[in-house]
């Protein structure tokens, strides 16, 4: 579908290397987000829906719970296994939604829009390398927080914008690894504060939003949403699918963001392998 010019990319077209501010990043994150709520929230739920559906299925209900008394043995050494599982699911999709967002969000910066169609179409085109990459940055990370949790956590800074490296330069899985931490150098410490204070934000919502909707169960006469798994199962994925999209959404305005800082690149020489 056609790509329509709109306004309010702050950043676009910047005549100087914009700085690689903290707060600049979050509320443009924000800001291109709920401009382009649409397309990217229906983008993030098609892409993680699997989560969704993994989790009903595996996720035991109360009943079940009662009939076994609680948590039997073989529950909790499934539960382990499905819990590992999800959460690789969920690192995988993830990424495959970033590169999806990538696209739409380079396309918001230059002044333009992008359809649900042309976002998926060209997040798919880099889905392999994006895979393998998201395992990659897993292992890594968690190799490196075996040892200790700062080695980790400066693993995770190196490794940030990979996943736009891979969608547009292109250079190949292992180069991706290397210019990310090429472009993050010099900037981890805010790179970790942006995912820090996001991932604060994300739970702090969360836990409101099941503040509210356990109040709601317990006046109709429930005890909390916790009595309602599918509910609660629910309405934590709708959340995280949100935070998943504005999480994405700050990785590519990111690395846009270290490239014209790092570089003097603009978003037109950005966007230029999107034409």
């Amino acid at each position: 579908m056609a790509e329509t010019t709109m306004p309010g990319a702050t950043l676009a077209g910047a005549t100087t290397a914009p700085e690689f501010r903290i707060g600049k990043i979050i509320i443009e994150a924000f800001a291109i987000l709920f401009r382009n709520i649409v397309p990217f929230g229906l983008l993030t739920l098609v892409v993680t829906s699997p989560l969704l559906v993994f989790s009903l299925i595996t996720t035991p209900s109360v009943s079940e719970l009662d009939a076994s008394g609680g948590m039997s043995p073989d529950m909790a050494t499934s539960l382990v296994f499905t819990t590992f599982a999800g959460f690789l699911l969920q690192i995988l999709l993830y990424n495959v939604a970033t590169a999806a967002l990538v696209f739409g969000t380079v396309q918001d910066l230059r002044g333009q829009r992008a359809s649900f169609g042309d976002c998926l179409r060209r997040g798919l085109a880099t889905v392999f390398p994006v895979i393998v990459i998201s395992i990659l940055v897993f292992l890594l990370v968690g190799f490196a927080s075996l040892l200790l949790l700062i080695p980790g956590i400066i693993v995770f800074t190196m490794l940030w914008v990979a996943i736009p490296v891979a969608v547009i330069e292109r250079p190949g899985i292992t180069a991706s690894l290397g210019r990310s931490r090429q472009l993050t150098k010099g900037f981890r410490w805010r790179v970790l504060a942006i995912y820090v204070l996001l991932l604060i934000l994300a739970l702090v919502i969360g836990g409101l939003i099941g503040l509210v909707f356990g109040a709601g169960a317990f006046v109709g006469g429930g005890t909390g949403i916790a009595d309602f798994p599918t509910i609660a199962i629910v309405v934590d994925y709708l959340v995280q699918a949100f935070f998943t999209a504005l999480m994405a959404v700050a990785v590519a305005v990111g690395y846009y963001a270290l490239r014209s800082s790092k570089e003097g690149v603009d978003i037109e020489q950005i966007a230029a392998v999107f034409d």
